[in-house]
């Protein structure tokens, strides 16, 4: 698991789904579904696609490094309905 990443491009819609390049220089996705999930790694033509894509923004450089525990993760739902409302 790659405890450093840095933060390339990110999802429009969806601001925690990132796509993130490694301290080796791979790139990998995080869903930012569950911080205990493992990111998804992805060839770099993939990346190379994802970072001009429309779905996606690209972040200026410099890019920073984040550990992966400082890495967003989506809203929770909840499943309990607001009580006296």
């Amino acid at each position: 698991m790659h405890a450093y990443v840095q933060v390339v491009a990110q999802h429009v819609v969806h601001p925690e789904r990132l796509l993130v390049r490694c301290s080796e220089g791979s790139y990998a996705l995080w869903f930012g579904d569950d911080h205990r999930a493992e990111m998804v790694d992805v060839e770099p033509r993939l990346a190379d696609y994802l970072e001009t894509a429309r779905v996606v923004r690209r972040l200026p450089v410099p890019h920073l490094w984040f550990h992966l525990d400082d890495l967003p993760l989506a809203p929770a739902s909840s499943t309990r309905g607001l009580s006296g409302r």
